[in-house]
């Protein structure tokens, strides 16, 4: 049994941020970074991210749900998403390098009687306060907060919370040493 996909406000509100953000993903260069963020400023209304960058080909689902403070860079090839609004917070002068995941999605799942993809999606809010590093290739799992002044090493999974000043890094990401003795 597939789903139907129907025609509404929100389907179509969702179709025609995919041809804006396929149109601002084409621009090249760091010109092209800052103009997608101020694109982003104008069209949503919950993007605070004055002076932000987002490289190419990042894709923002239900981006109109993201708070993006200023000061902040989202990388190359990096995809973000939240369906519910607040529930995914990005503060101010934080670095997503290339080819991150962050969402704050999850499918559910406990009716076992409903194949999975019929039983909705529900949000656990993540939030990534200012001056976090995330290295590339990462992948920030829902339900987590990364802490002030953390470094998430390149290719580690976040499934719990990170402390303030904690580098962390692995799979599951542990702590390695915090940068504050």
């Amino acid at each position: 049994m597939r789903k139907k996909y129907k025609i509404n406000a929100t389907n179509l509100k969702k179709e025609a941020w995919s041809w804006l953000e396929a149109f601002l993903g084409i621009i090249p260069g760091k010109s092209g970074n800052f103009f997608r963020g101020f694109c982003y400023g104008l069209v949503l209304r919950n993007f605070r991210g004055k002076h932000t960058s987002i490289g190419r080909a990042t894709r923002i689902g239900f981006p109109w749900n993201i708070i993006i403070a200023p000061n902040s860079h989202i990388g190359n090839n990096t995809q973000i998403s939240c369906i519910q609004y607040g529930d995914l917070v990005i503060g101010s002068n934080v670095m997503i390098s290339p080819y991150v995941m962050v969402t704050a999605t999850v499918h559910s799942f406990e009716d076992t009687d409903v194949p999975m993809q019929l039983q909705g999606l529900h949000s656990e809010k993540v939030v990534i306060e200012d001056d976090v590093w995330i290295g590339g290739k990462s992948i920030i799992l829902p339900g987590v907060t990364i802490g002030r002044g953390s470094i998430v090493a390149a290719g580690s999974i976040v499934t719990k919370d990170v402390s303030p000043f904690a580098i962390v890094g692995g799979n599951p990401a542990k702590v390695i040493k915090y940068r504050k003795q």
